[in-house]
């Protein structure tokens, strides 16, 4: 279960801790050229699916949540490790981390609170 937003409060329904949530961006560059970067997008997309972790792909960037910094970086470093396999010859990865430690925000209390009015 998730986090269920009030709002008088946040309720903490979920077995597990906060969420931290982060995102991803992944550019492998190889000697094919070209401006398609579909490919490798996919196998990093494929990581991350297959890490169990609930996610949210967005047109620039892919987003995650974890419990953990290090669960985060293990998915960032298979990424990399994928794209790398995968044929790339030049991996930029940009890798973003809010890890909020005062409430409780996960992917979708960012976005509802993005698209309420102000």
């Amino acid at each position: 279960q998730y986090c269920e937003y009030s709002p008088k409060r946040w309720t903490d329904v979920r077995v597990r801790g906060m969420p931290i949530v982060c995102s991803v961006s992944v550019t492998g560059l190889d000697k094919k050229g070209g401006t398609s970067l579909g490919r490798y997008v996919q196998v990093a997309l494929r990581v991350i699916s297959s890490s169990g972790h609930r996610y949210s792909v967005g047109p620039m960037e892919t987003s995650f949540e974890v419990e953990h910094v290090e669960e985060a970086l293990e998915v960032v470093k298979r990424i990399h490790d994928a794209v790398r396999e995968g044929g790339a010859e030049r991996i930029i990865i940009t890798f973003k981390i809010d890890h909020r430690l005062d409430k409780i925000e996960d992917m979708d209390y960012k976005v509802r609170r993005a698209r309420s009015p102000p």
